[in-house]
Parts: structure tokens; C-alpha cells; sequence
């Protein structure tokens, strides 16, 4: 029997630790790019802090080798406090003639409880204009004005997104205007783009959390002023789409189109362009995507899993299988397994029910739970996985993706393709995934079950997968 995890809502809030400053690149005889912001900017580590991303995280992915993006933002920071820490200094010594600094405040300016942060809106734009601003040109490096981020705030009765942070936005507009410097309005574009966008696509990008999806908050959250990979994907991108025109000398270094080299004329070059802008794939920065290279378990896995938008759980030493803390895919493991996406077949496990602790009772409140599967034994998520094994994980991923896993067909109903040597485990998983379209034989109706999937197949399926959802 396949068992998926019980549906629990909770709710917490983070406030987010800060991981330590991003080195400055080695390449010294590159322009690089700094970024002096706040929590919605910085780099996260997922064993502390997963899912959670800040655009300046995945800044770099947006552009050529031929600059460096070094990443300075950190939680919890406003103009002054940045300065005060020394920060800005850091990077004022490091810095150099043709390098770039971006600066992105206004979020915990404003918190006028918090001495050691606030700053009144004439402060703040005299430190931005004397310090971020003023300073940087002396030193010859060029600085981009940039207003805060936008939160996810929609308005019900208008049916739309509203901006938000609006006093520090304004400051930073009005200062633009005044002096004349680069500036890119991100608070507006963002929420001019979100109302051109589902709803639900936006919420999305946030840092809303089911029980066991978030490190800090094992016990769900609903963080909507920081973002999952998703949402700081989208500003990141927002941001460098707005460069050609705020910043046109740094248009250069922005990747283009055609990342991969070796897909021209391929049979499937636009789904795996699709899969490129969807996300479900990244560049390497090799130029190359291998089309025909076979695809492993925990590779596969990874794809469907965000093509159908489930989320990742934070990584439990001991509950994973053989998921050790450097498995680059151990949150998607964990997060498979405790909704049951895995078969018992391909981890040779033995599977029973637990009761998980979320949070411990104290004198007032009692003790969060959740009802989910324990696994023992391995994944083996570096294996190659065959095209029936495939099958298995796709149509869990898309009835997962639709709330159906639990009435998922275990008979076989009919026989689809004349291959012989489908694993008699695995026969309902393929004619299922079969029913719902996501996979098809060769002309003459066969499906080569033992076969390894390539990694343009493995694309097709995502692809497929994201389309039925929507």
C-alpha cells in the first residue's frame, strides 16, 4: 500500500539568521557585482534555513562567467545598521574602478521598535546618498538605487496586489529623481507583474511552509515578505530584465537566450527551453545539457517534484535513508518519502507508521504532531533509473500534485504496451501513468521498461506533468 502524509495547516513566522558573507571572487581582472541589502536578498543555507532564498542568492545565475556576483545582503539589516557593522566598509575596501553595487533597504528601516535598525526616512536617504551612493562613485565603481522589495499582499476586494512598503519606497524614488543616480523600481515592477500573473503562482514564491517543509519552522509557516527558490528566481529575473534599460553597460554580461549549445534542432529543443524557464532544470554553466545522458534517481526526482510544485521537506538525519547531510538531494528524498512518493520497491524498506513531534508541549500549549511513514534502508539516489521506475515516481508526483494520491489504481486494468518485462511491482504504476498521458510506447507499442531514461525524456515527463496541473 502507497500512503501519502496526512494534511496538516499551521502557521509561524522566521526571522532568519544571517550565514557568513560570500567571498570576493579570486578572478580580480573581472568586473564584479556586490549586493548590500537585507533578508530578502541574502544567501541561505539549506541545512539552516531551507527553503528559503533571496533573490541575491540566485543572482549570479543570470549572467555570463565574465563577471563576478559577490553577495553581501544579510537579514535583519537596515542603511544604518549595515554601516554600523562595518559592512558597507567591507565592501568599499574590496571594491574596485568598473565594479557595480547594488543597494536594496527600506524593509527594516522602518521598524521604529527596533533602535538598533530604525532610521527616519530623511536619515535614510542622507546615508544612501552620502554613504551607498556618494562613496562608491569616489571609489570609482558604479551604484544601482533599488527600492524594496515588494511582500504578497493582495487585496481581496480589489482583486489585485497592492504595493507595499510604501513610505521607504517613495524615499528612494523621490531620492533617484533628486540626484540622478541608476535606479531600478523593483517594489512596483513586482507587484505590476504579479497582477499580470495566477494568484496562486505568486503565493507561491513565498515563504509559505507546510509541516516539515521548513528547517527553522518544522511546524509550517506563513512568511509572506521572503521567498522559496521559486519567488526569488522570479525578482532576480524581474531585476535583470530591467538592467538593458537602467543599467545598460551591464547588459553585456546577461546570459541570453540559447544556453545550451548542443540542443539546436534537437526534436525536443523548446520542451527543454520550457523546462529551462519553468525551472526544472538549470544551467551549469557548461552550455551543454547532454540531451541523450541517462538521468539518476534523485536527478529525476528533483525535476518532477518542482514541475509538480511539491515541496521539499527540511532533512532529518536518520529519517531519510541513505540521504547523507551532503546529498545534494536529500530534501527532495525527505520530502518524497514522507508523502510516500517513493515505492517500497525501489528503497527496499520497511515501512511503518510513527508519530512525529513538530514541537514539544510546554506549560501552555500542547505538543505539535503528524500522523506520516517511516522508511529504513537506501534510495540510492545516484542510480540510473529506468524508464518503469519513472513511471512509478511521475504518476505519484501528479496525483500527489492533485490531492488523488490515495486513490491511486493498484490493479492492473489493462495492458497498454506488449513489453513482457515490466516488474510485476511496477505494472499498475506504468498503465496508470499511461492512462493520465504521461508516457507512450514507439509505434509498434512498446515501452523498453528496463531501459534507462535520458535526461530529454526525463524533461518531456516534467513538462507533461506541469501542464495538467496547471
Amino acid at each position: 500500500m502507497r500512503r501519502s502524509m496526512a494534511a496538516i495547516t499551521a502557521a509561524a513566522m522566521l526571522v532568519a539568521a544571517a550565514p557568513q558573507a560570500v567571498p570576493v571572487a579570486a578572478a580580480e581582472n573581472k568586473p564584479t557585482i556586490y549586493i548590500a541589502g537585507d533578508s530578502t536578498a541574502q544567501t541561505y543555507k539549506d541545512k539552516i534555513d531551507g527553503p528559503q532564498r533571496g533573490w541575491g542568492q540566485v543572482f549570479g545565475d543570470f549572467f555570463t562567467d565574465e563577471i563576478n556576483v559577490v553577495n553581501r545582503a544579510i537579514g535583519g539589516r537596515s542603511t544604518i545598521r549595515y554601516i554600523k557593522e562595518g559592512r558597507l566598509e567591507q565592501i568599499h575596501q574590496d571594491i574596485k574602478p568598473g565594479d557595480y553595487l547594488f543597494v536594496q533597504f527600506g524593509i527594516n528601516d522602518a521598524t521604529i521598535d527596533t533602535p538598533e535598525k530604525y532610521i527616519d526616512v530623511p536619515g535614510y536617504k542622507a546615508l544612501l546618498r552620502d554613504e551607498y551612493i556618494g562613496k562608491t562613485e569616489q571609489l570609482g565603481a558604479t551604484p544601482i538605487l533599488m527600492t524594496p522589495s515588494a511582500g504578497c499582499y493582495y487585496d481581496e476586494k480589489e482583486g489585485r496586489f497592492r504595493e507595499s512598503r510604501i513610505e521607504y519606497a517613495n524615499a528612494t524614488r523621490d531620492l533617484a529623481a533628486e540626484i540622478g543616480c541608476k535606479f531600478i523600481d523593483i517594489n512596483r515592477i513586482m507587484t505590476q507583474t504579479y497582477n499580470t500573473m495566477d494568484k496562486d503562482e505568486v503565493i507561491s514564491g513565498y515563504l509559505l511552509c507546510e509541516p516539515l517543509e521548513s528547517v527553522r519552522a518544522p511546524e509550517g509557516k506563513n512568511d509572506y515578505s521572503h521567498f522559496k527558490e521559486k519567488g526569488a528566481r522570479l525578482v532576480a529575473k524581474l531585476i535583470t530584465e530591467a538592467i538593458p534599460e537602467c543599467v545598460p553597460e551591464l547588459s553585456r554580461y546577461i546570459k541570453r537566450g540559447d544556453v545550451f549549445h548542443d540542443i539546436q534542432g534537437h526534436w525536443a529543443e523548446q520542451e527543454i527551453k520550457y523546462a529551462l524557464e519553468k525551472g526544472f532544470i538549470q544551467d551549469d554553466r557548461s552550455g551543454a545539457f547532454r540531451p541523450d545522458a541517462e538521468v539518476t534517481r534523485g536527478e529525476f526526482l528533483k525535476m518532477v517534484m518542482i514541475a509538480a510544485e511539491i515541496p521539499t521537506h527540511g532533512f532529518r538525519p536518520k529519517e531519510c535513508l541513505e540521504a547523507e547531510d551532503d546529498e545534494k538531494y536529500r530534501y527532495y528524498i525527505q520530502g518524497a518519502l514522507d508523502r510516500g512518493l517513493i515505492p517500497v520497491e525501489m528503497t527496499n524498506s520497511i515501512i511503518k507508521p510513527v508519530t512525529k513531534t513538530l514541537v514539544e508541549a510546554d506549560g501552555e500549549n500542547e505538543a505539535v504532531t503528524l500522523e506520516m511513514m517511516s522508511y529504513t534502508c537506501g534510495f540510492r539516489a545516484d542510480w540510473v533509473i529506468t524508464r518503469e521506475e519513472m513511471a512509478a515516481i511521475a504518476i505519484n508526483c501528479l496525483l500527489c500534485a492533485e490531492n488523488k494520491l490515495g486513490e491511486r489504481s493498484t490493479y492492473l486494468f489493462v495492458r497498454t504496451f506488449k513489453d513482457t518485462d515490466i516488474s510485476p511491482w511496477c505494472e499498475s504504476y506504468v498503465e496508470e501513468a499511461a492512462s493520465h498521458d504521461l508516457i507512450t510506447g514507439d509505434k509498434d507499442g512498446y515501452f523498453y521498461p528496463q531501459q534507462p531514461l535520458t535526461r530529454v525524456q526525463a524533461v518531456v515527463i516534467a513538462n507533461r506533468i506541469s501542464r495538467q496541473i496547471k
